[in-house]
């Protein structure tokens, strides 16, 4: 699948009404005992309400498995066109730039002190991306399509992303706090229709 921005929509769509629930219900809970409490003139004997605490951990409980479970869904969804992706890059990330590798096309763009390289895709096609560090832990972060990868040193990070559209992304950034020029870690992604990728794999 590998489209990022799809499967994340989805997740938004369930946890924006949930959260919005969950924050009602609290709201109207706290408004309810403070007027109680405001009106009983003696403290209530009662010390447990059995049946409500139970219906309150069951709604609870619900609530946060079906998160769960729609959270781990998208990102299954994320993650299961690794196996056919016909295109693999390799992303590095170090003090404080990005380099991108494609072995199969021997190609490499490397950015410089201040510059930010291009990422260069084809569009609609699933891209299958190792992301490494050569030092600190960094950030593979694409705002626009609502994605994100920690990359480690020593140990690499692999998912799919599929970029639906022609177009230049250029938000790319690193989100994890890296160090002093931690602003200077940004990429583009530059989303080219297939003939003009491979236009590009074949230039010099």
């Amino acid at each position: 699948m590998g489209d990022t921005r799809d499967a994340y929509t989805d997740v938004e769509n369930v946890f924006l009404p949930v959260g919005v629930g969950v924050f009602v219900l609290v709201a109207l809970a706290i408004l309810t005992l403070v007027v109680l409490g405001r009106r009983r003139r003696e403290p209530s004997r009662r010390k447990n309400n059995v049946p409500l605490e139970l219906a309150i951990v069951a709604v609870l409980a619900v609530a946060a498995g079906t998160l769960v479970t729609v959270s781990f869904s998208a990102e299954d969804r994320v993650g299961e066109a690794r196996a056919s992706a016909p295109l693999k890059v390799r992303v590095v990330a170090a003090k404080w730039r990005w380099r991108f590798e494609y072995p199969a096309q021997g190609k490499v763009v490397q950015g410089g002190d201040g510059e930010a390289p291009a990422l260069v895709v084809p569009a609609g096609t699933p891209v299958e991306i190792e992301g490494v560090s050569l030092d600190v832990v960094h950030a593979f972060w694409v705002p626009e399509l609502r994605f994100q990868r920690q990359l480690f040193p020593n140990r690499p990070t692999r998912f799919v992303m599929t970029f639906p559209e022609p177009g230049i992304l250029p938000g790319g950034r690193c989100s994890m706090f890296c160090g002093l020029r931690h602003q200077d870690m940004h990429f583009v992604v530059d989303v080219r229709p297939a003939a003009e990728f491979e236009t590009w794999v074949s230039a010099r």
